[in-house]
């Protein structure tokens, strides 16, 4: 670390400690819930999908899900001479229990990456965007691909974080499989092609469910690519579409629904559900951070937990078609 990244690396670790209102961020402290709900809201606005769905923190370790929408109908009639009337709950009555885990969020940074942004007068900001930005991304990775919580992870054996988390999709095999579309191979044609297997998703959904108005299908990013490469194909001759289809002016939905591309989402996979319907519960006063410089290793490392879940509100909400299961055309 040369003497200007020094300089500015220990005005940084003064600035964290202010932050945090501790003496020195060098050893372990846990974050206050005030400093939570800001590192929580900084990592949202690192990702366009982490802005979108519910990122919370819980009192309890382990509990019921707390975020509850409406998906029932309540109009009805009562003959009051005879009975008292019954109000409905406005939600199906079903609660997804939780089971916050520690997951460990610890980065690394060279000297040699430190030094070539030392001399910038915002090189607290870029440290800090660098780290915050690949944790959201890890948790992205867990939600769409966890299955498994491993005592000891194995990224060589597991590099999407498979065995760090039990995510969403997992979460609707295991307690509503029903919803989780894995049984046959699906092959993708002009006739059964992409809007026609949104729109059988779409109604594995609930009776009522399928009905919300803030449903939204997520799209696996080659199915995205074979959309793009058939309307390439389609308009080839026709070059003001050709120009539209290149610049992403393509359709923007899929079976009626607004689609889209998320992060580490399964390559062939079809999810609809609503935003509001997926969550990452966070148990409050559980994160714990420490910064080292280690000389040794020419690196500085960020050490940072926290207990953390994955919770699908309403399971009747969502429904999966498994990207291992689609096929395109004439493949064997």
């Amino acid at each position: 670390m040369n003497k200007t990244t020094r300089k500015n690396f220990q005005l940084m670790l003064a600035t964290q400690a202010s932050i945090y209102d501790v003496k020195a961020v060098t050893v372990p402290f846990t974050v206050t819930p005030e400093k939570e709900q800001r590192l929580i809201g900084g990592m949202q606005q690192t990702d366009a999908f982490l802005k979108k769905i519910n990122m919370v923190t819980v009192d309890n370790m382990v509990g019921d899900s707390v975020i509850i929408g409406v998906d029932v109908l309540t109009a009805g009639r009562t003959n009051t001479k005879l009975n008292d009337r019954k109000p409905n709950l406005v939600h199906n009555g079903k609660v997804n229990g939780y089971s916050c885990q520690q997951t460990n969020f610890d980065t690394a940074l060279e000297y040699a990456q430190l030094d070539a942004w030392g001399h910038k007068p915002q090189f607290k900001q870029i440290v800090s965007e660098k780290t915050m930005r690949a944790n959201s991304l890890s948790l992205i990775s867990m939600g769409f691909n966890g299955t498994s919580i491993a005592a000891d992870t194995d990224i060589d054996k597991n590099p999407l974080l498979q065995d760090c988390a039990v995510g969403w999709l997992q979460k609707l095999k295991n307690r509503n499989s029903d919803n989780y579309l894995d049984s046959k191979d699906i092959v993708i044609t002009k006739e059964l092609n992409i809007d026609v297997l949104v729109n059988q998703t779409k109604n594995s959904l609930g009776e009522v469910e399928k009905h919300n108005p803030d449903l939204i299908v997520i799209l696996g990013s080659e199915l995205f690519e074979h959309n793009k490469d058939r309307l390439c194909a389609e308009n080839a001759t026709k070059p003001s579409e050709k120009s539209k289809t290149e610049l992403k002016q393509v359709i923007e939905t899929f079976g009626g629904l607004p689609a889209y591309g998320v992060p580490f989402f399964p390559a062939r996979g079809i999810l609809v559900t609503t935003f509001e319907n997926l969550s990452i519960y966070i148990h409050s006063g559980s994160m714990r951070r420490r910064i080292e410089d280690q000389p040794k290793c020419d690196r500085v490392v960020t050490y940072s937990s926290k207990n953390i879940d994955y919770v699908v509100e309403n399971l009747d909400l969502m429904a999966y078609i498994d990207s291992s299961k689609v096929k395109f055309e004439g493949e064997s």
